[in-house]
């Protein structure tokens, strides 16, 4: 992965120069030194951003207390991340951006918790904590996805959704831009 991601970088940097590539990392801790690590060490010097997906939930098994808990869990391995890029590289850390390739409360298959009022409240929860965090682009899965096949349409998860998004929009966060004035406010 480290080679081939080099040789990308090289080749896009080469194009345009502007460009800034993210590197795959995981938020499971069993991974930190498994796959982070050596991605990390050995793309140092060309580290910009990093990407990495959170669905703590899986299908069937989706609970309150397992959601509630979740958005700790999600705090907690940030900061896990964060700690191990400063570890590797120093100051340097503070540059890297955090991108969320995709987040939702369940892997896939998404089930009756999906669509009720308890996924608005996490939603809301976790989008403050994407802030929090620092996590500068997060894309929410189910505004691309088709209807389940247990039969559930997500159209209320993505009203709700953008409902949250424009609310955040008018305390200084635009999810489209990409730029947060909510740091510079406080």
């Amino acid at each position: 992965y480290v080679a081939r991601f080099r040789a990308a970088h090289a080749a896009m940097k080469g194009v345009n120069p502007t460009l800034r590539l993210a590197a795959n990392v995981s938020l499971d801790p069993s991974q930190g030194s498994r796959w982070n690590r050596p991605v990390i060490t050995g793309l140092q010097e060309s580290l910009e951003a990093v990407s990495f997906t959170f669905f703590p939930q899986e299908p069937g098994e989706e609970d309150e207390r397992s959601l509630r808990g979740s958005l700790q869990q999600f705090r907690v391995r940030m900061t896990a991340l964060r700690n191990q890029l400063s570890e590797i590289l120093g100051p340097r850390a503070n540059e890297i951006v955090f991108l969320l390739a995709g987040y939702n409360s369940v892997t896939w298959e998404p089930g009756p918790q999906t669509l009720s009022d308890k996924q608005v409240l996490w939603l809301s929860e976790m989008i403050g904590a994407l802030v929090e965090s620092g996590v500068e682009l997060a894309a929410y899965w189910t505004l691309l996805s088709e209807p389940s096949p247990r039969g559930f349409s997500m159209r209320a998860v993505v009203a709700s959704a953008g409902w949250l998004s424009l609310i955040l929009g008018t305390l200084g966060y635009d999810f489209i831009t990409n730029s947060n004035q909510l740091k510079s406010a406080s």
